[in-house]
């Protein structure tokens, strides 16, 4: 297996190429501000510092060590917080218009959620650079071998948890929702270890293994039963597993994520929202017909992160905040309401009832970007805990990525794939949806070594 020694050496070559590559990216950015200038000048200055900033971000990123949550942040403020906004707002021309989460375009408020999402990645990068300040691009040749055992096990619970999938995978409608969790994002992603294994090691596993290991996976984890923003960590991480270099090369992981989430994404969501659609239908839309879909969903809820903040800073003008009831409400989220009786909704409810009650929104299954949950649990002050915490986190992510242990590696890579949903949110939901699978491709598989090994 290529060792993280053996990248070592392509490494000043891929500085030269990202320092081109950014240049050019920034220029294209540049280009598409300047096509879909809005018509305030401070607006427009406010996009250009974050768009500077994305891009002074990638250049020191692509001169560290291997650290792909990185690559998803950069990728997020720049799709959620850069075009998506960008285009929604010149789309107003010098008119009134409507955000996608139905709130009514408001120059003052934009310009507040502007500085916000200024300030975020402000302290964000400079607490990310004091944390990763002594790392090392020189890491351990290759990773601890096989344990051939601990494989068969977790390849034989998987199987054995095939049968679950129909009792419960199909009708989970008399399940509750922590049971739905446990089922859904614990039990159902056992077979991905196996999967994400085998592909590591499939110099050593038998293609039988491989193969089996895979269909189990798309069994548990396919369009019919699972949401898109849960299949793309679990599949861009076997990608990457499989795809060595993506681990070793920052430039080559923020591409995977600019074009999966610019072109793939999109390309999915017409098959995935439109499950009705007849052969005939989805020839009569044709290749054209869903390269459509890509532009026109920039100005759709899957990118309402920027116009949530909006929304959370209404919340707050009429309702205060939360002084950390909302984070302490998505920590213990697996506390069943029977228990707690005045255990608070996710802040995209909460948010959602509002906007419901208030600006005529239709539900309240909103998302609420991480800077939103910031404002909504401690106001400005938050925004730098949020920042620093997500910072130390993402450079832990790093270093877990880098390591010898294969379980701390693969749930490094997952984690980096699952940020882009824990970034623009709900907390509780990101939180929720990541503890799961950490149980099942970590915790399980490391429990199952410890007792092989006292055995």
């Amino acid at each position: 297996m290529k060792g993280f020694g053996g990248a070592v050496n392509g490494m000043q070559c891929e500085k030269n190429e990202g320092g081109l590559f950014v240049f050019f990216f920034t220029s294209v950015s540049l280009l598409f501000l300047l096509i879909f200038s809005t018509h305030y000048f401070l607006i427009n200055v406010l996009f250009f510092v974050i768009l500077l900033e994305i891009g002074m971000l990638l250049i020191w990123h692509i001169n560290q060590p291997p650290n792909i949550a990185v690559s998803s942040f950069c990728v997020f403020n720049y799709l959620f917080f850069f075009i998506a906004p960008l285009c929604q707002i010149s789309s107003f021309g010098d008119a009134t218009g409507y955000f996608p989460n139905t709130l009514l375009f408001s120059y003052d408020d934009s310009v507040d959620a502007l500085l916000f999402i200024i300030f975020f990645n402000l302290v964000f990068i400079i607490a990310l650079c004091f944390f990763c300040r002594n790392e090392s691009f020189f890491s351990p040749v290759s990773m601890d071998g096989p344990e051939k055992e601990v494989a068969y096990i977790c390849l034989a619970i998987s199987t054995f948890s095939v049968p679950l999938l129909f009792f419960f995978g199909y009708d989970a409608s008399n399940l509750g929702q922590i049971q739905k969790l446990f089922f859904s994002k614990i039990i159902f992603f056992i077979p991905l270890f196996p999967a994400a294994y085998f592909l590591m090691y499939r110099n050593k596993a038998s293609l039988t293994l491989v193969v089996f290991s895979i269909l189990i996976l798309l069994l548990f984890k396919n369009p019919e039963i699972e949401k898109r923003n849960a299949l793309g960590p679990i599949y861009l991480s076997l990608i990457t597993i499989y795809f060595r270099d993506l681990c070793f090369s920052n430039l080559k992981s923020f591409l995977l994520l600019f074009l999966s989430m610019v072109l793939a994404f999109p390309v999915i969501s017409v098959f995935t929202h439109g499950k009705g659609l007849t052969i005939d239908e989805l020839y009569d839309i044709g290749v054209l017909g869903v390269l459509e879909k890509i532009p026109e969903s920039f100005y759709q809820l899957h990118y309402d992160a920027f116009s949530n903040i909006i929304a959370a800073g209404y919340y707050i003008q009429d309702h205060g905040v939360s002084s950390g009831n909302q984070l302490v409400g998505a920590i213990l989220f697996f506390i069943p309401r029977s228990f707690w009786v005045d255990k608070p909704l996710s802040s995209g409810m909460e948010v959602g009832d509002y906007l419901i009650f208030n600006y005529g929104f239709w539900f309240n299954n909103l998302s609420m970007p991480f800077i939103g949950e910031a404002l909504l649990n401690f106001g400005f002050l938050g925004i730098i805990f949020f920042a620093v915490l997500l910072a130390y986190v993402v450079s832990l992510s790093g270093r877990w990525l880098r390591s010898i242990s294969f379980l701390k590696h693969f749930i490094a890579i997952y984690f980096s794939y699952h940020l882009l949903f824990l970034l623009r949110g709900d907390l509780m939901n990101g939180i929720a949806y990541f503890v799961g699978p950490l149980v099942a491709i970590y915790f399980l598989p490391k429990l199952i070594s410890n007792l092989r090994t006292n055995i």
